[in-house]
């Protein structure tokens, strides 16, 4: 039980602590009793008709009692459905994450399809590479490639921009002010 030792994950080779309680070895039994239904046309479990109904499964609609009440990431399911997905090989669906890094080569790769857009979209591209390197990015551990990849699109996009705007709009009156001021 709760030894307090730490020891490395199989698969991917992090550090953790894992204490097991005596919950886990005891036999579960039934659960806590649900809270009553009090008031004749209150809403009750479809499962257990005397407890009082506290949500509604996302996938068929029965109103399920505080033990058949599963939270599986943003919703709430009961157990035949959940068993069924189970059965079924169904994917669990889990939170989203944003992905920042394929966000961030997007806005730096698909506007050069469109590339008077680029002056907009390279500094957006290059902030948000920058500002999220060290967000969290995904349940998979990933690399940082695309980060990597999105800060030089941007960079080079950003370059020619610049010398574009130099070579057309600075560098003709700066020549002529020299020939000018030269005396000529």
């Amino acid at each position: 039980m709760g030894s307090g030792r730490l020891s490395a994950c199989p698969s991917c080779k992090v550090v953790v602590r894992a204490d097991v309680y005596p919950a886990l070895i005891r036999d579960a039994g039934q659960g806590r009793p649900g809270d009553p239904v009090t008031v004749d046309g209150e809403t009750s479990c479809f499962f257990h008709p005397r407890n009082r109904a506290v949500s509604i499964c996302a996938r068929c609609g029965r109103f399920v009692c505080d033990l058949c009440h599963m939270d599986l990431g943003n919703s709430h399911l009961c157990p035949v459905c959940l068993e069924a997905g189970g059965e079924k090989d169904e994917p669990v669906e889990l939170p989203r994450r944003v992905l920042y890094d394929e966000i961030a080569l997007a806005l730096a790769v698909y506007p050069l399809l469109f590339f008077f857009v680029t002056p907009l979209t390279a500094p957006a591209a290059l902030v948000i590479a920058v500002s999220r390197w060290n967000a969290p990015s995904s349940v998979l551990p990933r690399t940082r490639w695309r980060y990597v990849a999105a800060i030089l699109f941007a960079a080079v996009q950003i370059s020619a921009w610049a010398w574009i705007s130099y070579s057309q709009f600075l560098a003709p009156h700066l020549s002529r002010q020299a020939f000018l001021g030269a005396g000529v």
